[in-house]
């Protein structure tokens, strides 16, 4: 899979589907915040496609206070449906950059 590139402003969220039939299926995550942001990255099994905020999901990187410090994940099997990025406070925006394993673009 190509690399998907996106930046979350302040006050809103932002839903990055993923290939859930892809194996292997590992998916890396690198965040990186500017101005101070209070982000997190939720996963879910949700249906990325409902237009709707997932309601099952699983803290992947969690909500903290507002930082500059960059933080990666990674996530193995099994592949969640979708990431979810919130940014919740703060003056800034996190740039996120999802790159899934085994996918060819």
């Amino acid at each position: 899979m190509r690399p998907i590139n996106v930046t979350v402003l302040q006050g809103q969220s932002v839903i990055i589907p993923l290939d859930v039939y892809q194996n292997p299926g590992d998916v890396y995550l690198d965040c990186v915040p500017s101005g101070g942001a209070s982000y997190g990255v939720q996963a879910s099994n949700d249906d990325p496609f409902s237009g709707s905020v997932p309601v099952n999901f699983t803290t992947v990187v969690p909500i903290a206070a507002a930082t500059l410090t960059p933080k990666q994940a990674q996530l193995t099997s099994p592949i969640p449906r979708q990431l979810y990025v919130t940014v919740a406070a703060g003056t800034g925006s996190v740039a996120v950059r999802v790159v899934q394993m085994g996918v060819k673009g």
